[in-house]
Formats: structure tokens, C-alpha cells, sequence
């Protein structure tokens, strides 16, 4: 962002192309609002990282939260275990809100036994 210009730019070319953004960590550094206020984001990161187990995803889709990320999910990956991955998640994955459901296919997806 060391020009602001030409990253909203860029954004917007990326956007036109499909590609959807999420701000993390807004409010450290030198953000601000009025750089939110121009940035093409969808969605802006607040809470839920570092989820690593069943309770705490529990209690984060009681409070209203949808996403997560943390080892309950995923360890980290390299970058070529990404796709794969992916599409494997997009078919274990039930397509519920049952957190219940959720919780059984990733422990089918990492390869851990059933809770």
C-alpha cells in the first residue's frame, strides 16, 4: 500500500476478473477509514482466527460468526496443497449450518478420527 492509488487499481482489475477481497488485521499500522472507504473489499476481518478446536467454533457460530481459520480448519499449506485441498473440502463439506456436520467432515478432512 506504499501507493494507495495504484492498489485500488489494481483491486478493481483483480475484481473484474472474479477475485473477492478480505481485509485482515484493518486498524494496525497505518490504516484507516477513509482507505476503507475506497478500497473494492467484501468483507472486512474481525474475529474467529485461530480456531483450533470444536468448542471454540461452537461458541463463534452462536455469536453470528460465519467464517474461521485455524487448525481446525487447516494446518497452514504450501501453496501447491492448496488446490487440492480445496476441492477435497468442497466435497466433504456438507453445504449445512449444522456445526455439528461441519465439525465431522473436517475431521474427515484432516484425517482425524470422529469426536
Amino acid at each position: 500500500m506504499r501507493d494507495p492509488q495504484l492498489a485500488v487499481r489494481n483491486m478493481q482489475w483483480l475484481r473484474v476478473a472474479g477475485i473477492r477481497f478480505a481485509i485482515d488485521d484493518f486498524g494496525t499500522g497505518h490504516s484507516s477509514l477513509s482507505q476503507l472507504s475506497v478500497l473494492p473489499v467484501d468483507e472486512l476481518k474481525i474475529v474467529a482466527e485461530g480456531v483450533e478446536d470444536a468448542a471454540a467454533w461452537n461458541l463463534l457460530r452462536r455469536l453470528g460468526c460465519d467464517f474461521a481459520q485455524g487448525y481446525l480448519i487447516s494446518p497452514p499449506l504450501a501453496p501447491a496443497q492448496v488446490e487440492g485441498f480445496v476441492r477435497q473440502a468442497n466435497q466433504v463439506l456438507p453445504d449445512s449450518d449444522s456445526t455439528v456436520r461441519q465439525i465431522r467432515a473436517l475431521d474427515q478432512l484432516a484425517g482425524r478420527s470422529g469426536r
